[in-house]
């Protein structure tokens, strides 16, 4: 079989079947000289590969690898192939989050079923899916049960994808909280799966015994544990064998049911531990400490309560921290991203200038729009003091005027999000633009001036989130925008930050310059002070000395450095503190030396 045989029959695999000969095609593909390839088995060969990484799990590299091809030969990859390779980008940003792209393959997806290119039957969900994953769940339900409708009208459906879909349904419902259409399509799913129980695949089994895990939860949730019970002791228990991943679930049903009834003879605190230990997910693992800090709390052994609970701190910590790792590969998908981006740029060189240009005009249009929001802003805010006069001169009003200050609040949010969005929009745009450069003083520039308006943003983020339209919480806000800077920087230093910051509210008026100047001396350590070592330490310190009066000091242990000797690039660093100390009546003193580190004080006052 040559190169492009092996390709066709590897791309035209169903999942399950991709996922199943991952080792041997991989195998076989890596042997290929690439060099000695023509267009056509080249761009197979890639198709191929993407297609494998996906199967492996590694959604960033199969991307990758398919929009290398996409970019430059789409037109040539036969129809049938390139709904294949845009159903696995489809599932690939869905697994990553990235819903824009996901929303625009699909519409590529749709474009192709117009052409009369045949869509899978298992993939009749792909809208339901998406609606689902951006947690639009109304909307997912609705567009679910439409596409249900479609199926029965199918006459190629198979047997078993239309009691699969009603159960999905069910749980579609049991999300929303509309628990009797819930019931309804659960039953139904069971009454559709169990008609070729006992003649058909395991899959139908699988699927029989999911629904009753599924009703059964249904009805711990609407109060009705005994019936609950009876599901599982009846028709889960009895039919399939303990150490099964469905066993596994009907266990922790069948405990929480238990436990809500005070049913402490039967409830099996053994056998919970057995299964978690079947079966590492973490949701098991918080569930079998939760049903146990329950029992023990119920049956007045608080000692042992205690510590379970402490137990399931440490693991909700650990949780945590994997999210943190998860945002760390965030920063890899971009920094492999920018590669690809890259790579493909140089194919197309003369198409930078006018991406510049498109590029200044659309800076321009958005700061238009800040500069119209941040005025209107200032207008509404101007308002909302008018209106907290008022009222104390018309008790009369009192009500009426209450109820149009929430409104302002609710539009004062609104400006905060959308400033923060178009801030965002900014930052992604000269994103783009370091994806369009090779040019490392250029690249340096932006990300220092990205930096700068993501700091701007995050002020406006936490106002709208924390509901605090004119102040900010300065030790909340330093702590988030530290994390923020610390992301963007490259993970090879290990740096240690210790805060010693008062929870002092501050104006927005000082918050920003405050938030830009920490912005430069953190970036400015990283950048210098840490230049050739691995490790680190930074302190950062904040007090109000006296009413309306501050004191930030900023200090490393890093290289140091001679004021005198400082070159003109990062002189524009410390122009930028001064003068920023200055919009905020501030004072700044630097003291440095080789080797021993730098401490920056900013004494400034606020006159609000």
């Amino acid at each position: 079989m040559n190169l492009e045989k092996k390709c066709t029959y590897y791309i035209e695999l169903s999942n399950e079947e991709k996922i199943k000969h991952i080792g041997v095609f991989e195998k076989e593909f890596q042997k290929i000289d690439i060099e000695n390839l023509h267009k056509k088995e080249l761009l197979n060969l890639r198709l191929s590969q993407g297609l494998i990484e996906k199967a492996k799990g590694n959604y960033i590299q199969s991307i990758l690898k398919i929009n290398e091809v996409l970019i430059d030969d789409s037109p040539t990859i036969l129809p049938k192939h390139l709904l294949i390779v845009y159903l696995s980008l489809y599932e690939s940003y869905l697994e990553l989050n990235i819903f824009s792209k996901a929303i625009e393959i699909n519409s590529k997806i749709e474009e192709l079923s117009k052409k009369n290119v045949s869509i899978p039957l298992w993939d009749y969900n792909l809208k339901s899916k998406l609606f689902f994953k951006m947690k639009k769940y109304k909307e997912a339900t609705i567009q679910l049960a439409n596409e249900i409708e479609l199926l029965k009208k199918n006459p190629l459906r198979d047997s078993l994808i239309i009691p699969s879909a009603t159960n999905d349904l069910g749980l579609y419902y049991y999300v929303i909280s509309d628990y009797k259409k819930s019931e309804i399509n659960f039953n139904k799913s069971i009454q559709l799966a169990k008609r070729s129980l006992d003649t058909l695949s395991t899959n139908y089994k699988e699927l029989y015994f999911t629904v009753q895990n599924n009703l059964a939860r249904l009805k711990v949730r609407q109060a009705k544990n005994e019936d609950a019970i009876q599901i599982i002791l009846k028709n889960v228990f009895s039919k399939i064998k303990p150490g099964a991943e469905l066993y596994t679930e009907a266990s922790y049903i069948l405990a929480n049911a238990q436990l809500n009834i005070k049913d402490f003879k039967n409830f099996n605190v053994t056998q919970l531990y057995n299964a978690k230990h079947q079966d590492d997910h973490p949701n098991y693992k918080y569930q079998y400490i939760s049903f146990q800090i329950n029992y023990f709390s119920l049956i007045g052994n608080y000692k042992k309560a205690l510590e379970l609970q402490k137990e399931l701190y440490n693991l909700r910590v650990s949780e945590i921290q994997n999210e943190n790792s998860k945002q760390s590969k965030s920063q890899e998908i971009d920094y492999l991203l920018i590669e690809n981006e890259n790579t493909i740029r140089q194919k197309n060189n003369e198409l930078e200038d006018r991406n510049i240009k498109i590029l200044i005009f659309l800076i321009s249009f958005f700061a238009l729009t800040i500069i119209i929001i941040s005025y209107l802003y200032i207008n509404i805010l101007k308002r909302k003091r008018q209106i907290e006069k008022m009222n104390l001169a018309i008790s009369n009003q009192k009500s009426e005027i209450e109820q149009s200050l929430k409104e302002k609040e609710i539009l004062l949010k609104e400006v905060h999000h959308r400033v923060k969005n178009n801030l965002q929009i900014i930052s992604s745009i000269l994103d783009l633009q370091l994806l369009s450069t090779n040019n490392t003083e250029l690249i340096d520039k932006l990300k220092e001036g990205q930096n700068r308006i993501q700091t701007i943003a995050l002020i406006h983020k936490n106002m709208y989130q924390k509901e605090l339209y004119s102040e900010v919480n300065i030790r909340e806000y330093i702590e988030e925008l530290i994390q923020q800077i610390q992301q963007a920087q490259n993970n090879r230093i290990e740096i240690e930050i210790k805060y010693n910051i008062q929870p002092v509210l501050l104006s927005l008026d000082i918050t920003i310059p405050l938030s830009l100047i920490v912005t430069e001396i953190i970036s400015n350590s990283y950048k210098h002070a840490f230049k050739e070592v691995l490790k680190g330490e930074l302190l950062i310190y904040f007090e109000e000395v006296s009413p309306k009066k501050y004191i930030l000091k900023i200090s490393d242990n890093g290289k140091g450095f001679d004021i005198n000797e400082i070159d003109t690039n990062d002189s524009i660093g410390l122009d930028l503190i001064h003068g920023l100390s200055e919009q905020i009546n501030g004072e700044v003193s630097i003291d440095s030396n080789l080797n021993k580190g730098t401490t920056i004080t900013i004494i400034f006052s606020s006159h609000d």
